[in-house]
């Protein structure tokens, strides 16, 4: 789904180019219904939208490509979409993935990938199984999904837990002039997490999520 409607799964998903013009056709529908019911779009900007219309047509000509010759060279992404099997959503979800940038420098940590997602209308299993699909390591783990999980359990809000999670990546031990730590990471977190509007038992949840140990 982009926007609330379906545009590209019917066609996409069963292997076929569409039309170009049937695709004008059907991106001017969409702008058209857009502008009478502009709250369905979630979580993306014009350029956003903007963004994933332009990788439609990019996903086409590369599917269209591979048509005429399954050896041709396309951009990883079109290869990926087109063994989705819904390549539909998997253009949208790369556009949530990229639409928040928290500190504003070009680039976007997983919590900000995450934060799309949950902009993009994704909550509870649907958004754990999310990040499991599009941020699992080479190796197979995927801690923010580990994270949510046990989070999740305990009622405890995503954001918050995505917020405990980018302070404990972003945080470093201080160190005096003899460079003695003075204040760990850990001590940080348990410090930061103590300040929350949150019950003691999810205090208790988010701490041990991270640490084994008090």
């Amino acid at each position: 789904m982009f926007g609330g409607y379906d545009l590209y799964a019917c066609r996409f998903s069963a292997g076929i180019v569409p039309d170009l013009n049937d695709i004008e056709i059907k991106l001017w529908d969409l702008r058209k219904q857009e502008h009478e019911t502009p709250n369905v779009v979630r979580g993306m900007s014009d350029a956003d939208k903007a963004a994933a219309i332009q990788n439609v047509y990019a996903y086409a000509d590369g599917v269209a490509k591979l048509k005429v010759n399954s050896n041709a060279e396309v951009e990883s992404w079109i290869s990926k979409a087109k063994d989705s099997g819904n390549p539909s959503q998997y253009i949208t979800d790369q556009i949530y993935l990229k639409s928040v940038d928290s500190d504003g420098n070009g680039s976007h940590s997983s919590a900000d990938k995450a934060r799309g997602l949950i902009n993009g209308g994704y909550s509870g299993n649907e958004l754990i199984s999310k990040v499991r699909e599009y941020m699992t390591s080479e190796s197979g783990n995927c801690e923010l999904a580990d994270l949510l999980e046990k989070t999740q359990s305990a009622n405890i809000d995503d954001n918050i837990a995505l917020d405990v999670y980018e302070f404990k990546k972003s945080s470093n031990n201080d160190k005096n002039a003899d460079g003695k730590v003075t204040k760990s990471v850990k001590d940080k977190v348990k410090e930061y997490i103590g300040s929350l509007s949150i019950t003691a038992d999810q205090k208790n949840v988010l701490y041990y999520s991270f640490y084994k140990k008090w």
